[in-house]
């Protein structure tokens, strides 16, 4: 039964998904039909974040909430179906591609981070309309992500908190979608750097992040990232002899901002649309475009909903940044900015491969001036986990170039010159990564696979000739890669099975959740607070909301019927 019930429910919200995404590209006059309709499928996940971002201001995201918005999701899909605007072949690639990947949602470990603010900051939306400070209850509550907005959505009678993994197996359904309007669908008369770049990138995502429950908040916008480097490149390198659609344009210029509301770290994406700009041949004609004003008002509204409520819960427009804080003497729930300024610096510490659970360097001022701390984290992070990414790509580029070699005529093209400004900017964020962030997770896998990927995609271009057999080469390397990602989920489950510990299989297909150890705190206004008192980490879970790590300092106090939490 439950398996019944999973699986339902994960085809009711994809349905309801991409009925929202063609609904919205319809509604900005987006050409469907034109356009590769995996990036479209990415927009249902703006819209509903957006109104996902409205609703909560009034009401919790329960079950009444979340089964209108879903219906009428559910409704929408049907009429376009109607309408013709979404097509069979879609509908069935759709099928395929989510049958190919299923197996992977079944996990009974999720992320680290899950139990400890994603799953219970999710469930505090599902449960409580807004609440001011919820920063002051968790430090981690402060780094507000789309993503537990748009979880939220997915509460449901019997499926509950469980579908809220669901997420990360869509964004992998979607950029498949994409790579398949971009491999298979078109007709390949001529191996062009696009089909290489695109090619390794669908290798990677599908072999290297097999296992959903790693995903967290960094995995997503990192997919998102692959297809903007995509699209930037196929801009860049075809600007003489191609106008870029103004419709593509303003999907990745959507895209963009909600990357940046996944996870604030992808602002510096924003440069990708300056630089389309300057390689778009008729740029007061994209101005005075109708596409770009009717757009503008929904990106708009959205990032100032994401400002809003990342002020809502730590009193700052963008955490970690004192400037853009209001904590203290400003907003009386706002975060102080000293110890917002300690959580700074611990995450940076963090990241340098200073810090971890179990121990931190000692003199950390000292550590994180002047690259003092290269040392230590190329021995703590490149050689453990870098260095096995690293050769993961290299196999990756040898199993393509081996299967697309020939003995036949090289090709007579030259390196494309504004190769090397696509790699510049490669560079660039490489940079920025690595002085401010540089651990994997944090924006690292896009850039370094970019890194080796785009000379590759060169390489080949120039060197491997034409043949009849492009195709059938293509489609056994999509057929290892699938068989990869299958074989690597179905022995993780079986080994889940086995294991001996909290994380062991014993509602499948739910993972495991304690939700019932916790201890009661009534703030000075009698406010209900709880506590995690359980077993596996005291993290809350799905524990009644709002829970968290609660002293005696927690004060609150109720005005418009909304509840504010704050600290002496």
């Amino acid at each position: 039964m439950n398996t019944f019930i999973f699986i339902f429910y994960f085809y009711f919200f994809l349905i309801s998904f991409v009925g929202y995404s063609f609904a919205f590209s319809n509604l900005i006059n987006i050409n469907s039909k034109t356009l590769n309709n995996g990036l479209i499928s990415f927009l249902g996940f703006f819209i509903i974040t957006l109104f996902s971002y409205i609703t909560i201001i009034f009401t919790k995201h329960g079950f009444l909430h979340n089964s209108i918005l879903h219906f009428f999701g559910i409704f929408l899909f049907f009429i376009y179906i109607i309408k013709k605007i979404i097509s069979k072949t879609f509908l069935i690639n759709l099928l395929k591609i989510s049958l190919l990947v299923f197996i992977g949602l079944f996990i009974s470990k999720t992320n680290d981070d899950f139990p400890y603010y994603h799953l219970p900051f999710t469930m505090i939306l599902v449960e409580n309309k807004i609440q001011l400070g919820l920063g002051n209850l968790n430090t981690a509550y402060n780094h507000i992500s789309s993503l537990f907005f748009l979880n939220s959505t997915l509460y449901m009678p019997f499926i509950k908190h469980y579908s809220f993994n669901f997420i990360n197996i869509y964004f992998l359904i979607f950029i498949n979608l994409y790579f398949y309007y971009e491999l298979v669908k078109k007709k390949i008369s001529k191996i062009d750097f696009n089909f290489y770049i695109n090619l390794l990138f669908f290798i990677l995502v599908n072999v290297a992040f097999s296992r959903i429950a790693e995903y967290g908040t960094d995995l997503q916008g990192q997919f998102l990232a692959i297809i903007l480097l995509i699209e930037l490149s196929k801009k860049i390198l075809n600007s003489k002899n191609s106008i870029y659609k103004n419709d593509s344009l303003i999907v990745l210029i959507i895209l963009i901002f909600y990357l940046i509301s996944l996870k604030i770290l992808f602002f510096v994406y924003l440069i990708f649309p300056i630089i389309i700009f300057y390689y778009s041949k008729s740029k007061l004609l994209l101005l005075k475009n109708n596409l770009i004003f009717s757009s503008l008002f929904f990106i708009f509204l959205f990032f100032s909903l994401f400002l809003v409520h990342n002020v809502i819960n730590s009193g700052c427009l963008i955490y970690g940044f004192k400037f853009l804080c209001f904590g203290g003497d400003k907003i009386f729930w706002g975060i102080p900015p000293e110890e917002m300024m300690e959580r700074r610096i611990w995450i940076e510490t963090w990241a340098k491969a200073g810090a971890s659970p179990n121990y931190r360097i000692e003199n950390v001022e000292f550590y994180l001036s002047n690259f003092h701390w290269v040392g230590n984290w190329f021995k703590m992070h490149f050689l453990t986990k870098i260095s096995d990414f690293i050769l993961i790509l290299f196999i990756i580029i040898f199993i393509t170039f081996l299967i697309f070699f020939s003995f036949n005529k090289k090709n007579n093209e030259k390196v494309n010159y504004k190769f090397y400004i696509i790699y510049l900017v490669i560079l660039a964020l490489f940079l920025i990564w690595f002085i401010n962030h540089p651990t994997i997770r944090y924006g690292g896998y896009i850039i370094i696979s970019a890194l080796f990927f785009f000379p590759a995609a060169n390489f080949f271009v120039i060197f491997f000739e034409f043949n009849r057999d492009v195709k059938k080469k293509l489609n056994i390397l999509i057929i290892i890669t699938f068989f990869i990602f299958n074989f690597k989920n179905l022995t993780r489950i079986v080994d889940e099975f086995k294991r001996n510990d909290f994380y062991k299989f014993t509602n499948f297909p739910f993972y495991s959740s304690e939700t019932d150890k916790y201890r009661k705190y009534y703030t000075a206004s009698g406010h209900l607070l709880y506590m995690a008192d359980g077993t596996a980490g005291n993290y809350c879970w799905a524990l009644p909301t709002p829970c968290g790590y609660i002293d005696n300092n927690i004060k609150s106090r109720e005005i418009f019927n909304y509840i504010f939490y704050y600290r002496d």
